[in-house]
Parts: C-alpha cells; structure tokens; sequence
C-alpha cells in the first residue's frame, strides 16, 4: 500500500513544569532555546527528505513548539491526542495558562487533529501492566508508519531519568 508521506517525524518531549514540580524538566524560561533547537533538527531532515509530516500531541511545551516549527518552516504536521481535545487541554495545556490556551487552540484549528475517547484512553489507563502514556507513544509511532515510508523520531530531553 502506498505511504502518503516519505518521512513521518514523531516528536516526544517535556511538557512545561507545572507550577508545585518538586523536581524541574521543563521551566518556561528554556522556551526560545528549545523551540530554536526543535526549527533545527526540523530544518536538517527536511532537508534530507522532501516530503515530510510531523506527528506529536498538543501538551504545552514541547508538543505546542513542535507544532508550530513545523508551521513556521512550511511542513503539514498531525496532533495525535490520546484523549478527546477538552480532557486532554485539562490534563496538559490549562496549568500553563491562558497563553498556551490560546496556542493549543489555534494550532487545533489549523493542524490536523485524531483523537481518541476517554473509554480508549481509560483502557489503557486499566491495563496494570503498562502506563496508559506508553500505549499512546505506541499509538503515535503506529500512526506515523501507517502513513510513512520511514519515521524519525526526535526528543525534547533533559537528560535525567524520566518522572513518571
């Protein structure tokens, strides 16, 4: 069957601190550094292939950026939530504030959007053996080779051992 696109790029990455983080990934004030880093390595593999999609979700921080290199630097990208838009705002954009509100919005009005219900969501969430978010990144990965031919994947990482 053929692919719709030559590379999916599939971004994982921090969601900004919550306000009571008792451990720091992800402060605000690394914004422009990260998004400056994302519009790079963006801009290396679109040069290396020419007709390329990005795959993320919409968490503030990492994902939002992601979203919006890939707009800024003319390529499609697709926000995979595992959760209908609502729930999914409330668990990882409305701690940040209005302004990552309003950004999350606007990029679900001009991105593509695939969500799933709370019911899939609530499954994974049931499943002892695994972490729901986990399933969803399989989700995602199963996504992006569904519609590429091949699939990069690229991390927003502070280096230090996950927190959940």
């Amino acid at each position: 069957m053929p692919k719709d696109y030559e590379t999916a790029v599939v971004f994982a990455g921090h969601m900004l601190d919550r306000p009571d983080a008792e451990q720091t990934r992800f402060p605000a004030s690394r914004e422009a550094a990260a998004y400056r880093a994302i519009v790079d390595v963006l801009s290396a593999i679109s040069l290396e292939h020419s007709l390329a999609i990005g795959l993320a979700g919409g968490a503030c921080g990492g994902d939002i950026l992601f979203h919006e290199a890939c707009r800024d630097l003319g390529i499609p990208s697709r926000m995979l939530l595992p959760m209908p838009p609502e729930d999914f705002s409330k668990t990882s954009v409305d701690f940040a504030g209005e302004i990552w509100c309003d950004r999350f919005r606007n990029l679900f009005e001009e991105t593509e959007v695939e969500s799933l219900s709370m019911e899939q969501f609530n499954r994974w969430q049931s499943d002892n053996q695994k972490s729901p978010w986990e399933e969803y990144n399989r989700w995602l990965l199963h996504r992006a080779t569904d519609i590429a031919s091949s699939v990069r994947v690229i991390a927003l990482w502070d280096g230090e051992q996950g927190n959940g």
